[in-house]
């Protein structure tokens, strides 16, 4: 996996893992107004 997201999504989707949640989901939350 190239590093080619900013530190801060790395951040995101390493929580991601560990919450057990799907960057999918992430992705959406954050991209809610």
């Amino acid at each position: 996996m190239a590093p080619t997201s900013p530190r801060g999504d790395l951040g995101l989707a390493a929580v991601a893992r560990a919450a057990g949640v799907s960057t999918a989901t992430v992705s959406n939350v954050l991209n809610r107004p």
